[in-house]
């Protein structure tokens, strides 16, 4: 199972995505689903053990049927979500296999991305091609990969406070902003301070404008949506999280009110 925001692989017990936060929008039918089954074999086995103490051989027997037959069910049921992990395995060597088929498109796409410094569309082509961890294929283009994913969720962080978020009605404002202020700090911890220095040796992958000019759009948009002075705008990357979380949260309490 995938998570639907930034790709990476989500248990079916897991609540929330482990690398970006998001909330897994299938965690509930999961637990639910599985809840039922586990209610419904306790209840026939109960069931088995008082019908065992009155009815008859051939009742008894069919009443083990019964539960033979919903233990079946419940195995097949098992055995699809542990099928899926097949299932996302074949798709993941079906896509690696094209990405190998056809790396000269790709190579050409990912250039017209970083050229047009389109942050937005470069992260979601990476998702779609699982690019990230084709490591093989693209290891120089690890850093620029990290960028586009902090642009791309900051962007619809902001988007969520602004119109809402089909799915998470129980998260608030202050939520997004916090989320916001994680991935702003996170930026310069994935894709590495070294960036911003002209002598260091990353510069020879060729990627460093792309790397400087996305964080610079972050403070940009940051800056626009939530009315902050440049001063502000420029200082955010030195603050701490919860100071930050707070000036983002002082902002759009104005600005995108929540409804209640």
């Amino acid at each position: 199972m995938k998570c639907k925001f930034c790709g990476s692989n989500l248990g079916i017990e897991d609540e929330f995505c482990p690398h970006c936060g998001k909330p897994n929008d299938q965690f509930e039918g999961n637990r639910t689903e599985m809840k039922e089954y586990k209610e419904e074999f306790e209840k026939t086995k109960e069931e088995v053990k008082e019908s065992s103490k009155t009815n008859s051989r051939i009742g008894r027997l069919i009443v083990i049927g019964v539960l033979s037959f919903i233990i079946i069910a419940m195995l097949i049921g098992i055995h699809n979500y542990s099928d899926f992990d097949t299932r996302e395995r074949n798709r993941n060597k079906r896509i690696e296999d094209y990405v190998s088929e056809h790396k000269d498109e790709i190579d050409a796409k990912l250039i017209e991305f970083e050229d047009n410094r389109d942050y937005l569309a470069m992260d979601y082509f990476v998702l779609n091609y699982r690019l990230r961890s084709n490591s093989d294929y693209y290891p120089e283009y690890g850093k620029v990969f990290a960028a586009s994913i902090q642009y791309r969720v900051i962007h619809d962080d902001i988007l969520n406070i602004m119109d809402g978020y089909d799915g998470y009605e129980n998260l608030k404002d202050r939520d997004w902003c916090d989320n916001i202020a994680k991935y702003i700090l996170d930026y310069d911890v994935y894709v590495q301070p070294e960036y911003f220095n002209p002598d260091s040796t990353l510069h020879e992958t060729g990627h460093a404008a792309y790397i400087k000019d996305c964080r610079m759009a972050i403070q940009d948009m940051v800056q626009a949506y939530f009315d902050l002075t440049y001063d502000q705008a420029n200082g955010m990357w030195l603050m701490g999280k919860d100071d930050l979380c707070d000036m983002l949260y002082s902002k759009c309490m104005d600005l995108y009110p929540e409804e209640e």
